[in-house]
């Protein structure tokens, strides 16, 4: 759940806007390429996330969509204010609106879900397989194994 993802990071440097709070989903891996940049060095052709230097600046940027996987037993991926979080093991599919409801307490999927609840988290676990090909992620998950998704 988002309470632990949404880590503060702080960020003090030449280039970086002063007393800004930015709010856009960025990876913890993205802080060795941010590091790099901020301190003028090459980055390495082994490293694969981006510099958030340009956010810093206050420069529009980020991820269209975040993923995110823990061993084995739960996959999830967030875009535009929507979160499907998977649970493969159980097998068990949760949608949540980030924007209405930002603790995660009312899974849109649960009981008589809303057609375009359903049609949100299709979209997202598409999005999910792109993501998870992107991450070279071999989990192998399929849309039927989620009774909520069918």
């Amino acid at each position: 759940f988002d309470h632990s993802v949404r880590v503060p990071l702080l960020v003090r440097g030449p280039g970086v806007k002063a007393d800004a709070r930015i709010d856009e989903p960025v990876y913890l891996q993205d802080i060795m390429a941010t590091s790099l940049d901020l301190a003028g060095a090459e980055r390495p052709d082994h490293v694969q996330f981006q510099s958030l230097k340009p956010i810093l600046a206050g420069e529009k940027g980020g991820y269209p969509s975040i993923y995110g996987g823990y061993l084995k037993s739960q996959r999830a991926v967030t875009q535009d204010g929507h979160k499907l979080i998977l649970y493969p093991n159980v097998p068990k599919a949760l949608l949540f609106d980030l924007r209405s409801d930002p603790q995660e307490m009312h899974d849109l999927l649960e009981g008589n879900a809303d057609p375009s609840a359903k049609e949100k988290a299709g979209k997202l676990f598409d999005e999910f397989l792109k993501l998870q090909r992107e991450n070279g992620d071999a989990l192998e998950l399929k849309r039927d194994m989620f009774p909520e998704l069918k």
